[in-house]
C-alpha cells in the first residue's frame, strides 16, 4: 500500500510504501531488506525512483520514496485509446533501458517491467518504479517464479537464472503492447496458458494503427523479436544495444 505524505523536513511530498510484512517473518529475509534497501539509497538516476529513507520494525516495514507526479503509462495508454506511434513508444523505452542499464550495472535485475511500473511524467520523462522484488544481479536463480505473467521472461516463469536479459524480455512484452494496444496472449484464459505460449509461441504480428514507412515496421518488429527471443542467449545482451536499435525509430 503507498501513501502520499509530506516531508517534515524539506516540506516536499514523498511516497511511502508500506510492505507486506508477511515477507519478514525471518531474520534472514529482514537482514536481505535492510542490506538492498541500502545499496538501493545509492541507486541514483533520473528515471529511477530515489529512495528516501526506510524503516523496519517489529511488524512493519516501509520505504519512503520520491513522490512522481504523473500517470503510469498503463494509465496513460487507457486515456489514449489507441496504441502509441512508433517514435513515441521508442523514445519512452529508450528511458526504461537507460534506467534499468545503470540498475544492471548496479547489481539489480528489476523482475517486474510492465506498463503499471513506469511513470510518465507531464513532461514525458519516463521514472521506473517498484523495485520491491529487485534482484540481486550476481544472486543466480530465483527458486520460485516471481514477476506478472504476460512480462515474464521464460527463465523467470521457470523460477531459473535470471540476468539483464530477463528485464529485457519484459521490456520486449511491454514494447509489444504500446505499438498494438494488446498484451500478448491476452486471450490466454488462465495465466498458466499465458506462461506456456509465452515459453512456445511467436508474438503475433499486428497491423500499426498509425501509419507507418516499412523500415520503420521491419526495424520495430526486429527490435522486438530480438528482445523476446525464448533463449536468454539469443536477446539483445544488454541494454545498450536494445537502446542503439530503438535511436533510429525515435529519430533520437
Amino acid at each position: 500500500m503507498v501513501y502520499i505524505a509530506v516531508d517534515k523536513v524539506s516540506g516536499f511530498p514523498v511516497a511511502i510504501k508500506e510492505l507486506n510484512n508477511a515477507y519478514f517473518q525471518s531474520e534472514i529475509m529482514r537482514k536481505k531488506f535492510r542490506e538492498e534497501a541500502n545499496r538501493y539509497l545509492y541507486l541514483d538516476h533520473p528515471n529511477i525512483v530515489s529512495l528516501h529513507d526506510f524503516h523496519d520494525y517489529d511488524d512493519v516495514q516501509y520505504l519512503i520514496m520520491e513522490y512522481v507526479d504523473g500517470v503510469t503509462i498503463s494509465q496513460y495508454m487507457k486515456r489514449m485509446r489507441s496504441p502509441m506511434p512508433y517514435p513515441m513508444a521508442a523514445s519512452m523505452m529508450i528511458q526504461i533501458a537507460e534506467a534499468l542499464d545503470f540498475a544492471h550495472k548496479s547489481g539489480y535485475i528489476h523482475l517486474d517491467i510492465k506498463p503499471s511500473n513506469v511513470i510518465l511524467k507531464p513532461d514525458f520523462n519516463v521514472v521506473v518504479i517498484d523495485f520491491g522484488i529487485a534482484h540481486e544481479a550476481l544472486s543466480g536463480e530465483l527458486g520460485r517464479p516471481m514477476g506478472t505473467p504476460g512480462y515474464m521472461s521464460p527463465e523467470q516463469i521457470d523460477g531459473g537464472e535470471v540476468g539483464a536479459t530477463s528485464d529485457i524480455f519484459s521490456m520486449g512484452m511491454m514494447l509489444y503492447e504500446m505499438i498494438t494496444g494488446k498484451l500478448a496472449f491476452s486471450w490466454a484464459s488462465s495465466n498458466e496458458d499465458i506462461f506456456e505460449f509465452t515459453k512456445t509461441t511467436a508474438l503475433p504480428k499486428v497491423n500499426p494503427f498509425y501509419p507507418q514507412d516499412n523500415q520503420n515496421m521491419d526495424n520495430m518488429w526486429r527490435i522486438i523479436e530480438c528482445a523476446t527471443a525464448k533463449r536468454a542467449s539469443e536477446r539483445y545482451s544488454d541494454c545498450t544495444q536494445f537502446c542503439n536499435d530503438l535511436r533510429g525509430i525515435a529519430n533520437v
